[in-house]
């Protein structure tokens, strides 16, 4: 059968999705990673992990066996001649996250890397293209240098609502050194608090803002790791550092007063110079370095930053700079009791946004729009005397006026201040704070602003984007628009709630409810990691955890849904990477915590409750209809124990597997005897929420589980087809609603456009996720436009209406489910996902009464790929022309594809590695 020609341009579209075919054969082994990043520097562990994906288009492609190579130096990358590792041919189909397995690694020192694989057939693959990496310097290394600073007057600040702070003033340091040499090899160990910029010869060392990044500053601090070769000279140098607060030293919480430090700030570095002949240098903060007052005359996170142009001093951080009137350093207490090498990708400048529209609202009062809610600050572009002063203030709409609208961000000033140096065009953006905005108001600019006079730079943490959604529906592609601008704007550093308001936090709820579709639309795991270890920094000795990590502004113990984060999100991780190791890291801290609530329970249940009010937690946070809270702190004691369970038995903790996994049976039978009504099929509350859990949990019995959905799909009807659920339900409803046979009505709620819904946001106008389901007519106590949680309907998207899911029984992708769910209205959809294997890709239409799907299944993996029937009773199945199933049953042996089965609803088979085109008709 020849393809329609609607199918054809499908078909070519994907192919924009990372589906072009590479020649057949096996070639060299590509994206070649350690720990899950290229060529790093800086590893945080002494035996990392290796991981590379076959470059194979063939059907069947596999991986039997591979051989590793690593060398001091990449001329020695031979096996032949590797003086670090030669693994000789290992007979594994493994390819992800591949223990090292040579001579112990050295700290500081550049390593070389390379890798070869055998074929299905046993036939080898070229050698890969040499990779590089570095182990980060032993901390003990860097906890002997010096921590300086200068005590220099505060700086007050005032908020929204007038009240004055008095923050640590920004400072430079300097210091000069000499190279006798060219340097041939040059490494900078750096870390500042709050936060640093660092500079050579007057070059910044990297793009990187906002570091070290935020941490339990009681607990640890992070240092970085930068290659400095390329700036350094023979003969004099000059470091120089522009510090200011950030999370350290802004204030924090509602009302500012949460602080790691008052201050001074401070900074420390080691530079590791290499020569020829193997001579070293090293040059080390101490009491040569002087220090003064930068120009930044105020900065804090949540009221901004005012930078005084005219006391700028050129050429500072370079050498010669005359610095007789600065101030010898002092060497200060360091910041954190360890120091030890960042987990995540650093903060960066990821785009710039041109203004879309910009309007005078009165006498030297201008209104731009960015056209996209964001994350980031405005780089200013202006000309005139010195001494103007132009004054930018941020915010997330406009009334209906025009007029900036900042009601919603409480406490927080959100305005940067520019006073010029009157020398040309002068072009500033901001070093220490961050909004979230769309419009910026714009006074004191000499003159009218263009278009060009401000630019939006979007900052955030640099996870590499690993899947992307769209469909032939509207809604649906805003909705994955939303949910990756969402991501974009509050991953800074760490998951925060909003980045707009006072408050910007690691709430644990936040995160743990949009786990799922993170980890369809970004590389998580290195970025969780680092958030996982402030949660751990923080827990209580007594085995609870905190709401909002890194721990600061909110008291624990943290409330169910919200601790529970500490189980859930290495669970998901682990679902979707495969990577024990995120288990056996946190299982400790999991346990502590599953631990706790025993001991806090109720005969077998346990809730959280606070004696003075008689309050039980967040319980469904922001739902319309709100659940009981008792029941949900034993649900999430019972989703804990559970995965606590699991997890002890993927790593051979076998006492533990059957003690946890007995608690979780009496968990579950006190929760049913609590607060189950058998009779009606209704848990306590009677709630969309309040029957989810149970049932997505797996607490309520099975033979009772039909009947308890069949009581939410009522309530959603009762409700005029709509949800009622907040940040614990909402991404529970719409996959168990199409698991439970009510895929149709799952369709109609994503497509409602009536409040409360997904579609009235987009309807709005809106471009990120709202915290309410109406913000646009609630008040501005708690009301940000830019937060995540509702994003979990991503995880619908791409798990249902795409169809690619995770095989729990092979995590990490090595096999797969590709079960896509044409329903209502829909008539194409197409998703790829960069998995650890290689690029994914699903993509089906139906055309008239045929339904095409493409999937491209990623070398050395397996799927199993259900073929939705759409009702028809007598199919037929073709894959790239060829029949392979006939209604009265499967064709003969096909050499990649293998039919598993057919019921009424689909026809179930296991593809091999490959491209694969059917055609259901």
């Amino acid at each position: 059968m020849k393809a329609t020609l609607p199918l054809l341009l499908l078909l070519a579209m994907i192919a924009s999705y990372g589906c072009k075919q590479e020649p057949a054969g096996s070639l060299a082994p590509q994206s070649l990673t350690i720990e899950y990043l290229h060529n790093p520097i800086g590893v945080a562990t002494a035996t990392p992990r290796l991981s590379w994906q076959l470059s194979d288009s063939r059907r069947g492609a596999a991986q039997t066996g591979f051989q590793v190579v690593v060398a001091r130096t990449e001329d020695l990358l031979t096996p032949e001649k590797a003086d670090v590792w030669n693994s000789d041919r290992q007979e594994s189909d493994q390819s992800h996250l591949v223990d090292y397995a040579g001579k112990p690694l050295e700290g500081g020192l550049t390593y070389w890397w390379k890798v070869r694989t055998w074929d299905q057939d046993g036939k080898p693959s070229p050698w890969s293209e040499a990779a590089s990496f570095e182990v980060a310097i032993a901390a003990e290394i860097l906890q002997k240098v010096p921590w300086v600073g200068i005590d220099v007057p505060k700086a007050a600040t005032t908020n929204r609502l007038g009240d004055t702070l008095r923050v640590p003033r920004s400072v430079m340091l300097r210091g000069e050194f000499s190279c006798k040499e060219k340097p041939l090899r040059a490494r900078a160990y750096v870390s500042g608090a709050g936060g640093y910029a660092l500079s050579i010869n007057g070059q910044k060392v990297s793009g990187d803002v906002f570091s070290p990044g935020w941490t339990d500053y009681h607990q640890r601090i992070h240092f970085q790791t930068y290659d400095v070769t390329s700036l350094l000279k023979m003969g004099k140098n000059a470091a120089g550092a522009l510090l200011g607060n950030l999370w350290w030293s802004s204030g924090l919480g509602w009302d500012g007063s949460k602080v790691y430090s008052e201050g001074p700030l401070r900074f420390m570095a080691m530079i590791v110079v290499e020569y020829a002949q193997g001579k070293t240098d090293t040059f080390r903060t101490g009491p040569s370095w002087t220090g003064a007052l930068s120009p930044i005359v105020e900065n804090t996170l949540y009221h901004g930053e005012v930078y005084d142009a005219r006391l700028e001093q050129a050429g500072w951080d370079k050498a010669g700079f005359d610095a007789k009137s600065w101030t010898p350093v002092a060497t200060l207490e360091a910041p954190s009791p360890a120091i030890t090498p960042a987990l995540a990708p650093p903060v960066l400048e990821t785009e710039v946004l041109a203004v879309v529209s910009i309007k005078e609202m009165g006498k030297d009062t201008f209104i731009a729009d960015l056209g996209q809610n964001f994350s980031g600050v405005v780089r200013l572009k202006v000309k005139g005397s010195a001494g103007t002063r132009v004054q930018l203030r941020f915010g997330e709409i406009v009334q209906p006026d025009g007029r900036l609208y900042t009601e919603n961000l409480r406490t927080a000033r959100a305005t940067d201040a520019y006073i010029l140096k009157g020398a040309g065009e002068e072009v500033w953006a901001p070093n220490f704070t961050y909004h979230g905005f769309r419009y910026v108001e714009i006074t004191g600019y000499p003159g009218t602003p263009t278009k060009e006079a401000v630019s939006g730079i979007v900052l955030n943490s640099n996870l590499p984007q690993t899947g992307v959604f769209a469909s032939d529906n509207k809604i649906l592609n805003q909705l994955e628009h939303n949910i990756g601008w969402g991501f974009r704007s509050n991953f800074m550093s760490i998951p925060t709630d909003c980045p707009q308001r006072d408050e910007r936090l690691g709430w644990m709820g936040d995160i743990q409810a949009v786990g799922p579709t993170a980890c369809y639309q970004w590389e998580m795991l290195p970025f969780m990691n680092q958030y996982l270890q402030a949660i751990r920094d923080g827990q209580d000795k007594s085995g609870y955890v905190y709401d909002v990590n890194p721990a600061i502004v909110v008291d624990g113990p943290a409330k169910p849904g919200w601790g529970d984060a500490i189980a859930i999100l290495p669970w998901t991780l682990y679902r979707f990477y495969g990577d024990k190791q995120v288990l056996a890291d946190n299982y400790t801290a999991i346990k502590s915590w599953v631990e706790y609530m025993s001991s806090q329970s109720k005969g077998d249940l346990y809730y959280w409750k606070n004696k003075e009010n008689n309050w039980f937690g967040y319980g469904d946070w922001i739902a319309t209809e709100p659940s009981p809270g008792k029941p949900i702190g034993a649900a999430y004691y019972f989703r804990s124990a559970q995965i606590l369970a699991k997890m002890a038995e993927l790593l051979g903790r076998t006492d533990d597997a059957r003690k946890y996994d007995s608690l979780t049976v009496r968990i579950a039978q006190a929760f049913n005897a609590a607060y189950f009504d058998k009779t009606t099929s209704q848990y306590e509350g009677k709630t969309q929420t309040a029957n989810l859990l149970p049932v997505a949990f797996g607490i309520s019995p099975p033979d009772d589980a039909p009947a308890v959905m069949r009581n939410v799909v009522k309530n959603v009807l009762d409700h005029e087809v709509h949800l009622t659920t907040g940040f614990l339900g909402t991404g529970m409803l719409l996959p168990m609603l199409s698991d439970f046979g009510e895929h149709d009505l799952a369709w109609q709620l994503s497509q409602q456009t009536t409040a409360p819904s997904w579609g009235y946001m987009v309807d709005q106008g809106a471009t990120t996720f709202w915290e309410l389901w109406d913000s646009d007519k609630k008040g501005p106590a708690m009301n940000s436009r830019n937060h995540y949680a509702m994003a979990a309907i991503g995880e619908w998207m791409y798990g249902y209406l795409a169809g690619i899911q995770p095989d729990g029984n092979h995590p990490g992708f090595k096999q797969f489910l590709v079960a896509p769910r044409p329903v209502g209205k829909l008539r194409s959809a197409r998703a790829k996902l960069t998995t650890p294997y290689g690029q994914l890709a699903v993509q089906w239409e139906v055309l008239g009464k045929e339904f095409s799907l493409h999937v491209l299944v990623p070398p050395n993996t397996k799927a199993t790929v259900l073929i939705p029937l759409l009702k028809k009773t007598t199919p037929s199945l073709l894959e790239s022309e060829e029949f392979i199933y006939k209604d009265e049953g499967p064709l003969p042996e096909h050499p990649h594809i293998r039919f598993l089965g057919r019921d009424e609803d689909v026809i179930a088979l296991e593809v091999d590695a490959g491209d694969y085109h059917f055609q259901l008709f």
